[in-house]
């Protein structure tokens, strides 16, 4: 069958074989609902990493067999065996089987196996490897069932990993594969509504949904790969990122400096831990020396959750019910964190993360974020705030003493 509007809408993923004996798979009988006539790419694609990836700026992975070219290009043709030869593809949707199951996609030569391949000698347990989404992310994993190579990496039984575009997967030498991604274009929300329904299906209604790029995830140190920037300020940069071999998604912080402020931050908020502050993972450096703070990942900031009710029809004001929660929640943090000795000082809608929407309540889950510019102590004299936030007390000028906690009453007031 030929790729269409309507198929691409439908796909999850392709796998195209890399080799006249792989291509062979395509013919088994079993086979033909997966297979598929789709185009190879035709164009070098260039990798974005930069600063954040732990290679050179100048540096780009060949998303076929992860080899450093330092042309700047990704080329298709430079290894040998691993160049598309075949418009014929393995096509895995949500269309794919009637009575989809939560374990995703089984690649092996048993009777559950979804798409079958040759037995080569080696694994009783009848399959090689599944694809399959972690729905909390909407990230796309790829699990062994016996030991295998995706990529670079090396997976022993029951290794999961992220799995990209241009990720070749070959299992014991027997055959070979390259992950590739369908081009959306115009049918991306379609795409979505099919995701939606697909894991409505299998009992999962509240599952997460994330488009797959058609290139690589740029890295953040070895454990994390940048999704997408979510905010950048004076003092560092936000990613939405995903852990490499669970697909969990995360915020990391990127901070800008090395010294001693970067590490108050981190000592912050490695110390807290109360239902709304946003939550400490750990925190790393990269090649770069800058240091990495990995957090619980939120929906929106207070504004932007504002304006998504607005374009939700919800109306432009909140219910004194939603306002009392919020209110409520917020003063529980902040009074978590005075008795802790912390002062954040830098209170404001954008710091205040929603993680959560109950949409039959309207009452949203809210956690206090961003320490960059939090105090440790009963009282202060640096003048520090975002302009509109600030109490007057800070303010040189009408500073008579040094200046106390009150001042995170007056910027959530």
């Amino acid at each position: 069958m030929a790729d269409s509007e309507n198929s691409k809408a439908q796909t999850i993923l392709y796998l195209r074989p890399q080799t006249a004996k792989d291509i062979e798979l395509l013919d088994i009988p079993d086979n033909e609902p997966y297979r598929f006539e789709v185009a190879p790419p035709s164009e070098p694609t260039d990798i974005p990493l930069g600063v954040i990836s732990e290679l050179s700026p100048t540096t780009h992975l060949s998303p076929y067999d992860n080899t450093p070219h330092d042309d700047g290009r990704v080329s298709r043709e430079s290894t040998p065996g691993l160049y598309p030869i075949s418009r014929g593809v393995i096509r895995l949707g949500f269309d794919s089987i009637e009575k989809p199951a939560a374990r995703g996609f089984e690649i092996g030569f048993g009777p559950s196996s979804d798409v079958k391949v040759p037995y080569y000698g080696r694994n009783p347990n009848e399959a090689y490897f599944r694809i399959h989404y972690n729905f909390n992310s909407g990230a796309l994993l790829i699990t062994a069932l016996d030991s295998m190579i995706v990529g670079s990496a090396r997976l022993s039984k029951q290794e999961s990993l992220l799995l990209m575009a241009g990720a070749s997967i070959r299992c014991g030498g027997a055959f070979s594969f390259v992950v590739e991604f369908p081009d959306l274009g115009n049918c991306a929300e379609e795409h979505e509504r099919n995701y939606q329904e697909y894991t409505a299906k299998i009992g999962i209604p509240d599952a997460q949904y994330m488009e797959t790029p058609r290139s690589e995830y740029p890295p953040i140190g070895a454990e994390h790969r940048s999704v997408a920037t979510l905010g950048k300020g004076a003092f560092g940069e936000v990613h939405k990122a995903l852990n490499n071999k669970t697909g969990e998604a995360f915020a990391i912080k990127i901070l800008r400096g090395e010294g001693e402020s970067e590490m108050k931050e981190v000592n912050i908020m490695s110390s807290l831990c109360h239902e709304n502050i946003i939550k400490y993972e750990r925190a790393f450096k990269i090649p770069s020396s800058q240091t990495c703070i990995v957090m619980e990942l939120a929906v929106n900031d207070l504004n932007t959750h504002q304006k998504a009710r607005q374009n939700g029809m919800r109306g432009s004001s909140l219910s004194l019910v939603c306002i009392r929660s919020i209110g409520r929640q917020a003063l529980s943090g902040l009074n978590y964190l005075h008795d802790k000795g912390v002062m954040h000082r830098d209170l404001k809608p954008e710091n205040i993360l929603v993680t959560e929407w109950d949409a039959k309540t309207d009452i949203p889950t809210i956690k206090l974020a961003d320490f960059g510019l939090a105090g440790i102590g009963s009282e202060h004299d640096t003048y520090c705030g975002t302009d509109g936030y600030i109490a007057p007390e800070t303010v040189p000028q009408n500073r008579l003493l040094m200046y106390t906690n009150s001042v995170d009453i007056w910027a959530l007031g």
